[in-house]
């Protein structure tokens, strides 16, 4: 993004862009660059995402013909930011249990293998007060589970 950000700046005045638009645009990548939001986990992911979206928009609001000001775009508005990080957040989250999906079904099918294996099988059909299939669960593969009577 920086080096674009320049490159957009110059051909901005090159071009006679008014200096007022000039200045907003590079005082915006200004903010962008000393958000806090950076130092966060997928900041710069999410920040990048931000300056595209109101970046579109602003050169939209330019274009219209009503006369109204286009909005300052040099104010970041962190409320935006937060919701397109909560966006990016349900993305990522969603492909993980996408590719999730198959190791889950794949650890099923191996606890119900070791359900059924002969190790297994005499204690399932075992008559005592004290047997309680919860034992047999390999879900945790924990070391400290506790038995229950």
């Amino acid at each position: 993004m920086s080096i674009a950000k320049l490159n957009l700046l110059q051909c901005m005045e090159e071009t006679g862009w008014p200096k007022d638009h000039v200045v907003a645009l590079a005082t915006f990548y200004l903010n962008l660059e000393h958000h806090p939001k950076r130092q966060e986990p997928d900041g710069d992911a999410i920040l990048l995402t931000y300056q595209a979206q109101v970046r579109h928009e602003w050169h939209i609001q330019l274009k219209n013909t009503t006369g109204e000001p286009a909005f300052d775009i040099s104010t970041i508005n962190d409320d935006l930011v937060e919701k397109i990080g909560v966006k990016l957040w349900n993305i990522t989250k969603t492909q993980l249990l996408t590719r999730s999906v198959p190791l889950l079904i794949s650890i099923s099918h191996l606890s119900n293998q070791i359900l059924t294996s002969s190790l297994l099988l005499p204690l399932l059909h075992q008559k005592s007060t004290t047997f309680s299939p919860c034992y047999a669960l390999p879900i945790t593969h924990a070391t400290h589970a506790t038995r229950h009577p």
